[in-house]
């Protein structure tokens, strides 16, 4: 209360805002963004380029709301997002809530345990990182609704970096506690 009364404010919010740019100079910052890094898989927390980061994550949320139905979209709209998918832009920046990994660094994780095993087969109850086991479980759960062309976080891109480690689609079960 005495932090209060000298006009302290507490707030958890550490959303920077998004500023509201012109589409021709989103595009230019994606593109450049791309050069720089080399793929397109923007952090959600990423601020540099007026914050690409929340840009992209706002674009990724309206198209998944789009794709599932729950809100039409103008054409002109509609044709920003085929723009951006012909660029390579995957619609897959989420900002993530305290304490929970992202994607890219669950498969720098699932990289370092194959180095050290030979193997992507991660046991679901991993003691090592209960946290790696879950996420190995969920991509074959987001690879089925893939498949079965439900709505899915799972991006083509995501699949192929997936094979590309000789990443197991179905589970095996073997006498490891494997999943």
């Amino acid at each position: 209360a005495q932090l209060r009364n000298v006009g302290f404010e507490f707030s958890a919010k550490t959303d920077k805002t998004v500023p509201d740019l012109d589409w021709s100079t989103r595009i230019q910052q994606l593109e450049a963004f791309q050069s720089e890094m080399g793929h397109m898989r923007v952090d959600p927390n990423y601020d540099k380029y007026s914050n690409l980061g929340g840009w992209a994550a706002e674009v990724s949320e309206r198209h998944k709301i789009w794709r599932e139905g729950r809100e039409y979209l103008a054409p002109d709209v509609v044709e920003k997002f085929n723009q951006l998918g012909s660029l390579g832009f995957g619609f897959d920046v989420f900002p993530r809530r305290r304490g929970e990994r992202s994607w890219e660094d669950s498969f720098d994780l699932l990289l370092q345990y194959r180095q050290e095993t030979g193997s992507t087969r991660v046991p679901h109850h991993y003691k090592a990182d209960f946290r790696l086991g879950s996420w190995v479980a969920v991509q074959r759960k987001e690879y089925k609704m893939f498949m079965d062309e439900k709505p899915s976080r799972l991006t083509q891109d995501r699949i192929q970096r997936l094979e590309s480690i000789g990443f197991e689609w179905v589970a095996r079960r073997s006498g490891h506690g494997e999943d």
